[in-house]
């Protein structure tokens, strides 16, 4: 029986290593990776202007504001990983 709990615990560590550990340093890669203020603005234009993301264009203004001013700490710091963060958020709300 330890056998087999030993065998799960490996094949699951291979398969961290495989496939988590490249989408994990992704993330880390954006989590460190500032988005500027010009980079932003260009997003949002891409998004809801020239329709790149399927959402209401009166959405636009919103997410603009909730982006330079962001109503929860967490959203603070601008990187490219909580970029997309806050478009899911206010897309959902």
């Amino acid at each position: 029986m330890r056998v087999g709990h030993q065998a799960h615990e490996t094949d699951r560590q291979f398969a961290n290593a495989i496939y988590f550990e490249p989408m994990r340093k992704q993330v880390e890669a954006w989590q460190r990776s500032e988005l500027t203020d010009v980079a932003a603005k260009v997003v949002i234009y891409e998004a809801f202007i020239e329709g790149k993301l399927e959402a209401p264009k009166h959405l636009a203004r919103s997410v603009h504001d909730l982006y330079f001013e962001p109503k929860y700490e967490e959203f603070r710091p601008r990187t490219i990983w909580r970029f997309p963060m806050r478009l899911l958020r206010h897309s959902r709300s």
